[in-house]
């Protein structure tokens, strides 16, 4: 495993964020299809709400774990904001790039949130704090997959730390703050899984209300 310090991290995020941008350009589909809440939900890639579900898992391996270990939450519009100010604006217009645009879609499609096109995409731990809807399935090769059959948690991880000078063992500390989080998972999709889902304001298709 690469050993990093935590003074090596930031240049670590610049460098994941480039690549990031440049691999979405790369591989961008047309479209995505989720069931949510046994219902069929399409985001086209026009959508701002495709933009940042996309983003959310290709960041799943590569900064979820230093989110969780580092501000004990999860993915913020900051993050979302920093990416994105790689891409040119003939792939996502300017506005898409705002802090406070991106933090009003991830707020709109909060799972426990009620109104016309919501899309249940993310769920919210606490206040400007977004994972995705633990629930969710996609749809591979033809076949419904659970989320977390396709984004395994237990692959979540943080960079390895020299100890040396510390009186305990870090890397212990940090893999329990991490073990911590994939219990919260479980709980979470458990709890959202035992509770009858609200009818939809509106339909939540491809062509609703383009963002």
């Amino acid at each position: 495993m690469a050993h990093a310090s935590r003074s090596s991290v930031t240049a670590m995020r610049a460098r994941r964020d480039a690549s990031a941008a440049a691999v979405y350009r790369l591989f961008q589909p047309q479209s995505e299809s989720v069931q949510v809440e046994g219902r069929l939900v399409k985001l086209d890639n026009r959508q701002a709400e495709f933009l940042l579900f996309n983003l959310m898992m290709a960041m799943f391996y590569i900064r979820l774990g230093q989110k969780i270990i580092d501000i004990g939450g999860a993915f913020q519009a900051g993050d979302f904001a920093a990416v994105l100010e790689h891409f040119p604006d003939s792939l996502v217009p300017e506005r898409r790039k705002r802090r406070a645009y991106l933090s009003g879609i991830l707020s709109k499609n909060e799972v426990r949130r009620q109104g016309p096109y919501n899309r249940k995409l993310f769920f919210r731990l606490r206040q400007g704090y977004y994972i995705l809807n633990p629930t969710l399935r996609l749809r591979v090769d033809g076949e419904w997959r659970a989320l977390h059959e396709l984004l395994d948690p237990e692959r979540i991880g943080y960079p390895y730390l020299e100890a040396a000078a510390l009186d305990y063992d870090v890397n212990a500390a940090i893999e329990r703050g991490l073990d911590a989080f994939r219990r919260q998972l479980r709980v979470i999709a458990e709890q959202l899984a035992a509770t009858p889902p609200h009818p939809p304001a509106e339909p939540a298709a491809a062509g609703d209300a383009a963002s």
